[in-house]
């Protein structure tokens, strides 16, 4: 498994936060990301459905201290109840980041493995 991917039990909080910095002379510094938004997205690779997603506006997505560069992940177990299990490299996932001025960037990306929990609600 990659250090980009993720794993999730379907109907549970999946959360995880990642803080976006960039290299500056020998020391790695925060992007600044006051006023941004941000948006999460997982989805099945075979046929492009959308699995889960988030978004900054109360949706799951939070940005704290924009200048930390610090975006904090939420998936609400309603987002993935339901969600068949599947083997890591069959869901693809991806967080961009959105400045103000329209620039989007792909903070992270990678595949996602999904297991069925045991206790059903």
């Amino acid at each position: 498994m990659a250090a980009s991917d993720l794993e999730l039990t379907a109907g549970t909080t999946f959360a995880f936060g990642v803080t976006w910095q960039t290299q500056d002379g020998d020391q790695m510094v925060p992007v600044d990301i006051s006023g941004c938004t941000a948006r999460f997205q997982m989805r099945d690779i075979a046929s492009g459905a959308l699995l889960a997603e988030c978004q900054t506006q109360g949706d799951g997505i939070e940005i704290p201290d924009g200048p930390s560069g610090r975006v904090l992940v939420s998936v609400h177990p309603d987002k993935t109840k339901g969600v068949s299990s599947r083997p890591l490299g069959k869901v693809a996932y991806e967080l961009r980041v959105y400045f103000p001025s329209g620039d989007a960037y792909s903070l992270m990306s990678g595949f996602v493995a999904i297991a069925e929990g045991v206790i059903r609600d």
